[in-house]
């Protein structure tokens, strides 16, 4: 048995809205919780329909961990670097996992050169992680699981009854199973594998 630990980190428990003028242009930034990308799709599709007349909606995500390669972002048709890059930035620095940001601008007609831009989509995430809550991930660890067939209603049963979570079933000569397990139960579930199996499987950690 295998194990990858993850640290525990924050993500959004709530959704907030901001806005700001800036020289006559409106700055409205939507911030809150997101797995993956397919979620801040529907979000991107709420917000356009909701703003059909903005002029760009920028965004910017983190679907893991803060500092996660599992990002992304869109300067939709403002210059190049001065609305995506800065909003993930924000986002990496914030302490949050699993967050998205839009940010909705209706252009007044002055512009505001490329280090304004960058000013206003950067403060505009600022001013919303300011409001939003946040909601401590607990730590879990991933293992990897194998065993015989007459052990696994057992196992199966246990894990039910416990917060240990079957994230996957492979099954082949042996049923090998992908388990997350809360970092604080490692040695109360350690112990019962090994009861339940006679000590014949025991944690590797």
């Amino acid at each position: 048995m295998q194990a990858l630990s993850l640290s525990s980190y924050l993500i959004p428990s709530s959704f907030v809205t901001t806005e700001q003028t800036i020289k006559q242009s409106r700055f409205i930034c939507c911030l809150g919780h997101g797995e993956d990308r397919e979620q801040l799709g529907d979000e991107l599709k709420r917000l356009r329909d909701l703003h059909p007349r903005a002029n760009h909606i920028c965004w910017a995500y983190i679907a893991g961990p803060p500092g996660s390669l599992d990002c992304g972002m869109s300067d939709d048709g403002e210059p190049r670097g001065t609305a995506g890059k800065p909003m993930l930035t924000v986002l990496n620095h914030s302490g949050f996992g699993e967050i998205w940001s839009a940010v909705i601008r209706y252009f007044g007609g002055i512009k505001l050169g490329k280090g304004g831009l960058i000013r206003a989509y950067t403060s505009s995430v600022q001013q919303a992680l300011e409001l939003v809550n946040g909601q401590e991930i607990q730590p879990m660890l991933h293992f990897q699981l194998h065993l015989d067939y007459n052990l696994l209603p057992v196992f199966e049963q246990f894990f039910a009854q416990s917060d240990v979570e079957i994230i996957e079933r492979t099954f082949a000569e042996k049923v090998l199973l992908e388990l997350l397990v809360p970092k604080t139960k490692i040695i109360e579930t350690k112990q019962k594998i090994s009861e339940i199996s006679g000590g014949t499987i025991q944690m590797d950690c």
